[in-house]
């Protein structure tokens, strides 16, 4: 009778912790872009301005754990606390990745033992009361699945160290924003499916997942388009819902996800045209945000894929010039943000193997974005009757006329069009 009275009381907790969870609705464009970032203290007040800049909402950083907590039980936040107030002064949100180990605790090995998980979950429980209130989320762990941890792989290890976090955090911060596994994939490798749909479904068994507000995963396409990536989501969501976890009140976020311009990837104008298709496939998908990997190349190396995923080139960008610093792809994100700030994504008009055309919501009106996945031809599309401004992302616009119940020709190409009435079709970030 005591262990029946036991397991009631427990699940009769989770329930109530789950109910407790706060929520993490879809907010208008441009608050729905993320980018990750690796700085804290370096051209910080230049890199919040070119955040400001480019219009994203959310920036993605590790908080390494074994610079935190140097001395057992002392925790300095202090370069975390300057990077959060710096984001908060911007209108920016932070998601802090909770990450790796710590010498102190199983030397240079993930968190697996009871000691260093207990531990890392301290660790967790003191970020979370430090930064309560400061519109802070966290993310628990960074691709826990792949080499990330130490020295290999092991979902058991890992759900038991997100169970210990996740408790941890909510005890010190009922309202925190928790979230993870960071999934490393799936990507377009169908070799590798098969292993990260297997890890994440064990992990979406545990306590942790069904008390989290977002389930994170890192889709990338190596070259392939974005929009390869709907099949997969459409997978995952299944495979949340059949292991009780509702997608409508726990949602999926892409929370890494880009295209490197190295020697074998993009060239720059393609990853201009696939961040934006990104950003705007994460809206459509009815994800509170969307992260794209990189803020800044890490280096000029075009012979290494991690170096060239930035938007930005690699240099101080407080004694860079823009012309010299900015990438395609950071000014198409510019562009897109002022072009459809405060709209909401609406509804999927048409979408199939070769062209995209989303509907989206302002206060007063609507804006239409279509997209070819072939290369510039005419697109016949139906608008309500008036005059309307087409502006292709990084190439200009055009005034188009519609009548009722006759089709209109669009050029459109892979960088997207944003169609709006023309009144405001001019608008810029």
């Amino acid at each position: 009778m005591k262990i029946l009275v036991l397991c009631i009381l427990l699940l009769l907790s989770e329930a109530s912790a789950r109910a407790a969870q706060p929520a993490l609705p879809v907010p208008p464009i441009p608050q729905s872009f993320g980018v990750n970032i690796h700085f804290l203290d370096k051209d910080l007040d230049a890199n919040m301005a070119y955040l400001k800049k480019a219009g994203f909402g959310w920036v993605r950083q590790d908080m390494f754990w074994e610079t935190v907590e140097r001395i057992q039980g002392d925790y300095d936040f202090s370069a975390y606390d300057r990077l959060a107030a710096a984001a908060q002064a911007a209108n920016i949100r932070v998601l802090f990745i909770l990450d790796y180990s710590n010498p102190l605790y199983d030397h240079d090995q993930s968190p697996a033992s009871p000691e260093a998980r207990a531990a890392f979950a301290d660790f967790a429980a003191a970020a979370a009361d430090h930064f309560a209130g400061q519109n802070v989320a966290w993310e628990i762990y960074n691709e826990p699945n792949w080499g990330f941890w130490r020295p290999e792989a092991n979902v058991d290890q890992y759900i038991a160290l997100a169970n210990a976090a996740t408790f941890a955090i909510r005890k010190a911060d009922p309202a925190a924003l928790v979230m993870g596994p960071a999934l490393a994939g799936p990507t377009r490798d169908a070799k590798l499916v098969p292993a990260a749909l297997d890890f994440l479904d064990k992990v979406l068994h545990s306590r942790a997942a069904h008390q989290w507000n977002a389930i994170t995963i890192h889709p990338y396409r190596g070259n392939d388009a974005p929009e390869s990536i709907e099949p997969q989501l459409a997978t995952i969501r299944r495979m949340m819902q059949s292991d009780g976890i509702d997608p409508a009140r726990i949602p999926l976020i892409a929370g890494e996800w880009g295209y490197s311009t190295w020697l074998r990837g993009v060239d720059e104008e393609t990853q201009a045209a696939y961040v934006v298709r990104a950003l705007l496939e994460g809206t459509a998908a009815r994800m509170p945000f969307t992260i794209w990997y990189d803020w800044q190349d890490d280096g000029p190396n075009i012979f290494d894929r991690e170096f060239k995923f930035g938007l930005l080139r690699q240099g101080s960008l407080a004694d860079a010039e823009a012309e010299d610093i900015e990438k395609p792809a950071f000014l198409a994100i510019q562009e897109l943000a002022g072009l459809l700030r405060g709209y909401r994504f609406d509804s999927v008009i048409a979408r199939d193997d070769h062209h995209v055309f989303l509907a989206f919501k302002g206060k007063a009106d609507r804006a239409y974005v279509l997209w070819t996945a072939e290369g510039e031809h005419t697109l016949d599309i139906t608008l309500p009757p008036g005059k309307w401004t087409a502006t292709r992302l990084l190439g200009g616009t055009e005034q188009v006329q519609s009548a009722k119940g006759r089709a209109t020709s669009i050029l459109a190409d892979i960088m997207p069009t944003i169609v709006k009435p023309a009144a405001q079709g001019n608008a810029r970030p």
